[in-house]
């Protein structure tokens, strides 16, 4: 999977917080040791970007 792939590319630690793309990759995420701050909810570019957003919302 590409999680595995970036664990092995990157490292993966408990303290590096993840978006992911759907919750099959959430999963993947999570059994590599890896803490997820969001899940898209449709594994489309404004998905990722709205599931981000939702943890880091634009101060005005």
């Amino acid at each position: 999977s590409q999680a595995t792939a970036l664990a092995q590319l990157f490292g993966v630690r408990e303290t590096q917080p993840f978006a992911a793309i759907g919750e099959t990759t959430a999963a993947a995420l999570r059994e590599l040791g890896a803490a997820i701050m969001a899940v898209a909810h449709s594994p489309t570019p404004e998905g990722i970007a709205n599931a981000v957003a939702s943890v880091y919302p634009v101060k005005p």
